[in-house]
């Protein structure tokens, strides 16, 4: 983009970002007004990201996911939003802003140090991503291709298809609408490669707000670090748009706010709804959430189901509703059965000839020896066993701790079952399972809540050595994985450690000052500034973005062309740098989703 072209879409960015956020602070203030600092934070961005699904779903249901329309919803939430905190009582706008502040405990500097090595990772692998391009072949494969299809209907009802014989375009697809809605404002895909590190910052904040229920809130983001810095969540997930951090974000985030207060508990709700709107896999950790928490709460079953069940469907239901509409099943991947009925149900190639579960080689000694094994040590580092022990004391001590600790223990059990019994957990050829390791990244919910229950119920026990001992396997587990050789990119190293100190810098000054206007305005400067420097980024990205082979340049190059495909998994460089080609991978449709592959040079023809 030229410069006035950056400038507009600038401009475009700031008034989505600020009218939501705008109207997410004002409803969290009128609505749960006794929420402090970190608490409150979280809550207005749970709001403000629900407000712009909803409205982004809504746009998209008819046809008008595009840019005047959404800057429209933005400007009136953000207006209204901003008379809200205008008129707001003095002493509510007072509130809060002086805080006293302390010398930094020996756990503190640890938790930052870990992010600080956490975000320098995950920063290099996004300054590659901003270099060449997203490489990764999920999000080349359909969350970037499901989000460009976004952008260039602006419609999100028809059900894409990238590839026949595979369930993807019937996922919930929460994280490739936000990636769309940035290629909308901008017209490009510039912001897809940092996308997740909001995501990551989400999900630290997330969990040193479940830390605070029980005043542990450094270990909680240590552990949290631990979870990020693993090598199959580092890899899989900083500068690619797949969507596994973005949900764990979520789940996290349902789970600090569920005992901040009652009002608090239906931004829980919606929290956990737009987890289940972003990924398949995360229906058991939300069911077990709620499960968990209507237990507690089963003396008053129907406030708890008003309360956070019902947000639940609000943010989490439109993507099965949709699949409801199209095919007669909210999931039709699945074959679901409710009694006599029986819904209608797609057959995966993929998944019925090597979608194999852990749980298919449990008692498997040679699987386990070459396969299992190697894919646990290159997944999350050589002290793997560590971490899982870490794990299942999180889930034993936590099931016997205070309310929050056994909901996030139980959410932690159900999870790491389902894991285990989940098709593709060890997808490959019978008794070859190549992408154990890979998809290890389908339990990081089980492995943070069970983390997150450890570091709440260590208050239960006598003295502060628990808590130490903690700390320093925590510690010891992300050295390990940091060392991993798969842990960092080839290079780009110096580039985010320099990038992570800068930031470390500028959030360490904002919030040793004692006025909370001079924090947000250092902070604003700082935002600033990373516009201005991001302009040449861009254009060095748009430039050399998927130059490297010669399929994608030549599709670069044509405009307003419709390309048809079979055999052909990365589709998404095909769409063009401005979204100017439509591309569809050729196959047959039929009934209730289907979506069966062409044979023959006949058929072709004939589609």
């Amino acid at each position: 983009m030229n410069a006035g072209a950056y400038v507009v879409a600038a401009v475009c960015v700031v008034l989505v970002v600020g009218g939501f956020s705008a109207a997410g602070i004002a409803v969290r203030r009128r609505l749960i007004a006794d929420l402090e600092g970190p608490d409150a934070v979280l809550a207005a961005c749970v709001l403000a990201l629900s407000m712009l699904f909803v409205a982004a779903w809504i746009l998209g249901a008819v046809g008008e996911l595009r840019r005047l329309p959404l800057l429209g919803v933005a400007v009136v939430a953000g207006g209204t939003g901003l008379c809200t905190l205008v008129r707001a009582p003095a002493q509510e706008r007072r509130r809060g802003a002086r805080v006293p502040r302390g010398c930094p405990s020996a756990e503190a500097v640890v938790s930052v140090g870990a992010v600080a090595v956490v975000c320098a990772q995950w920063l290099s692998r996004t300054v590659a991503a901003l270099q060449h391009g997203i490489t990764d072949y999920d999000s080349l494969h359909y969350h970037l291709s499901h989000a460009a299809r976004f952008a260039q209907t602006g419609s999100v009802f028809p059900l894409y298809f990238t590839t026949p014989d595979a369930p993807v375009a019937f996922h919930p697809s929460n994280a490739e609408l936000l990636h769309g809605i940035g290629m909308v404002v901008t017209g490009r895909d510039v912001l897809s490669p940092v996308v997740n590190l909001g995501w990551l910052a989400l999900a630290l904040l997330a969990a040193w707000c479940v830390g605070r229920t029980r005043r542990v809130p450094h270990l909680a983001l240590l552990l949290m670090a631990v979870v990020a810095g693993l090598p199959v969540v580092a890899a899989s997930q900083a500068g690619t748009a797949q969507n596994d951090l973005a949900g764990l974000a979520l789940v996290v985030a349902a789970l600090a706010l569920i005992e901040k207060s009652p009002r608090a508990l239906a931004v829980a709700g919606l929290a956990a709804g737009l987890a289940l709107g972003t990924k398949l896999t995360l229906i058991v950790p939300v069911g077990a959430l709620a499960v968990a928490l209507l237990w507690a709460e089963r003396r008053r079953v129907a406030r708890t189901v008003l309360t956070f069940a019902v947000p639940i469907a609000v943010t989490g239901s439109a993507w099965y509703l949709r699949n409801l509409a199209a095919t007669g099943s909210p999931a039709p991947a699945a074959d679901i059965h409710l009694g006599p009925l029986s819904l209608p149900s797609t057959n995966s190639l993929i998944a019925n000839r090597y979608g194999f579960s852990v749980a298919h080689y449990l008692t498997d000694g040679h699987v386990w020896r070459h396969w299992l094994l190697p894919g646990l040590r290159q997944a999350f580092g050589t002290l793997w066993p560590v971490l899982l022990a870490l794990v299942g004391g999180g889930i034993a001590f936590g099931a016997r701790g205070p309310r929050v600790t056994r909901v996030a223990a139980f959410a932690a059990a159900a999870s790491a079952v389902a894991y285990l019994v989940t098709p593709t957990t060890a997808l490959g050829f019978e008794g070859r399972p190549v992408y154990f390791g890979p998809n290890l990244r389908y339990a990081t919910p089980a492995l943070a809540t069970a983390l997150l229950a450890l570091a709440l119920v260590l208050p239960s026990f006598r003295g502060m050595r628990p808590r130490m001992v903690a700390t320093g396997v925590a510690v010891a587990v992300l050295a390990a994985a940091e060392l991993a050789p798969q842990a960092w990119p080839d290079d780009h190293r110096a580039v985010a450690i320099a990038c992570s100190l800068t930031a470390a810098v500028a959030v360490a000054l904002a919030l040793t000052l004692r006025s909370h206007v001079t924090a947000v305005v250092v902070l604003v400067v700082v935002a600033v500034v990373a516009m201005v420097g991001f302009f040449p980024v861009q254009r060095a990205y748009l430039r050399d973005r998927y130059t490297h082979d010669a399929v994608h340049l030549w599709a670069r190059r044509l405009s307003g062309e419709r390309i048809a495909i079979v055999g052909f998994d990365t589709a998404y460089p095909l769409f063009g740098d401005r979204f100017q080609n439509r591309v569809q991978y050729v196959g047959h449709r039929g009934p209730h989703g289907e979506f069966t592959v062409v044979r023959s040079c006949g058929e072709w023809r004939w589609l």
